[in-house]
């Protein structure tokens, strides 16, 4: 019969020591798949080649009725210029905006720059718990509240907008003052919108289905995305509206 050995007692300073080496290594690795995964703001063409869910609305989530709610409640109404592609944070891309017109609101001028929100998060596709990541697949899509869910195209750079915004609330004191876009289609109007009536794109899909995608790069090449030829004369009216509620357009 052959005698097992007993393993060498480990001291408790060495186990330590050990430990430590292992949860260096995970920590390692954990920080260099999730960044990865994580971060889309170095390489412009991966990003624009990323697939985006497109939701092209039927008329009533464009029907002006529906909307005005939204835009009545905005604290701050104006007109600007959109600067920059944006910078990937949470489940949302940072814009810039350099306000050239203020219609209403307080504490803003014609001249400030300030920032936004485009809703957009970028998700492992069919994750729907939220929770951890298993595959390097990534995609665009619509999130949370805002014009994007609602049908609106992202802020392009460049362009010049009406646009609808309150004050996001969950800021430090210290921070300075961000706005978030009313849930509305249209929070951001662009205000060339009816010299290019082909840049409301007409597609196939609905809120909340997933059939239809283009590369992320394409998007801004649009100012929303709706059903059928009826709809854009319908999204086309109500960025009329939404325009001569502030006194742009009679």
């Amino acid at each position: 019969m052959v005698a097992l050995r007993k393993p060498p007692e480990l001291s408790l300073g060495t186990t330590a020591r050990l430990v430590v080496l292992m949860l260096g290594v995970c920590a390692v690795l954990g920080f260099a798949t999730r960044k990865s995964f994580t971060d889309y703001n170095h390489e412009q063409t991966e990003l624009d080649a990323l697939p985006c869910a497109v939701f092209s609305q039927p008329a009533e989530m464009l029907a002006y009725a529906d909307n005005s709610e939204a835009l009545d409640s905005a604290e701050v109404v104006a007109v600007a210029v959109c600067r920059g592609r944006g910078m990937y944070v949470y489940q949302s891309f940072l814009r810039e905006l350099e306000v050239t017109e203020v219609l209403r609101g307080d504490g803003i001028e014609s001249g400030d720059v300030i920032d936004t929100y485009d809703n957009l998060a970028i998700e492992e596709p069919y994750n729907y718990s939220g929770k951890g990541q298993f595959t390097s697949e990534r995609r665009v899509r619509p999130a949370g509240l805002g014009p994007n869910m609602r049908g609106a195209a992202p802020l392009r750079e460049g362009q010049t907008y009406l646009v609808f915004l309150n004050k996001k609330r969950d800021l430090p004191e210290v921070s300075e003052p961000r706005y978030v876009q009313v849930h509305s289609a249209y929070a951001h109007v662009a205000i060339d919108v009816f010299e290019h009536p082909e840049r409301v794109r007409i597609g196939g899909s609905s809120l909340g289905e997933d059939d239809e995608s283009i590369p992320f790069g394409e998007v801004f090449g649009f100012d929303a995305f709706v059903s059928d030829e009826a709809v854009r004369g319908v999204y086309l009216d109500g960025c009329r509206q939404a325009m001569a509620s502030v006194g742009l357009r009679k």
